[in-house]
């Protein structure tokens, strides 16, 4: 049997292709700053930063996760929830921070996974020490 591909075959195919590119057009972006890593000598390490967005779906709540590079594995350190920053509020203004008693050394990011409404976002780097 031979199959016969119709002008609307071929549009409904079109249609399949481009679908998954104009969703993601409608996606928020929002920029993660990664401001800093401290250590206090004795193995405990803080990181902390923002995330700001021109919608606070991809801002409030928002789970931040930070990584150490580390060749072709980046090593997970943790994560927290992004949250409104009481110091300085503006609008879409959030901070987020966590602990760890096994940091090391290195460069570090923090990034946000992609959801229905939000771009995925990576801040830029860190490094411990400053260098």
């Amino acid at each position: 049997m031979k199959r016969v591909l119709t002008a609307t075959g071929v549009l409904l195919m079109i249609g399949a292709m481009i679908a998954p590119s104009s969703a993601l057009a409608g996606r928020a972006a929002a920029v993660i700053d990664f401001t800093y890593i401290s250590t206090d000598g004795k193995g405990n390490w803080d990181y902390g930063g923002g995330i700001s967005s021109s919608s606070s779906k991809c801002t409030s709540g928002r789970k931040i996760t930070v990584y150490r590079e580390a060749g072709d594995q980046d090593v997970k350190i943790g994560s927290d929830k992004a949250i409104v920053n009481f110091i300085t509020p503006e609008p879409d203004d959030y901070v987020w921070g966590l602990q760890d008693a096994d940091g090391e050394n290195g460069t570090y990011y923090a990034s946000a996974k992609k959801t229905k409404k939000c771009k995925k976002a990576v801040s830029n780097t860190q490094s411990y020490p400053e260098g």
